[in-house]
């Protein structure tokens, strides 16, 4: 399976309406999947401000989300 087939296999799996998986992580198959989201509207709301705005602001990275595991991986 290459690259764009996983990012849509990934997309489609997590059913995230509004995003889309863009890069993918693993180090060693041991480790856990690290997945990259981004939002598929080119204008979202500010948590804020409530104001429509097309520039994210926070630059900073998230703190990992924890799911349940899928098959034998976390």
């Amino acid at each position: 399976m290459d690259q764009q087939a996983q990012l849509q296999f990934w997309t489609q799996l997590l059913h995230l309406d509004g995003f889309q998986v863009v890069h993918i992580r693993q180090d060693t198959p041991a480790d856990p999947i690290r997945l990259t989201l981004i939002p598929t509207a080119p204008v979202g709301l500010c948590p804020q401000c409530h104001r429509s705005c097309d520039s994210i602001h926070r630059r900073t990275e998230s703190d990992p989300v924890r799911d349940l595991p899928l098959a034998p991986r976390r």
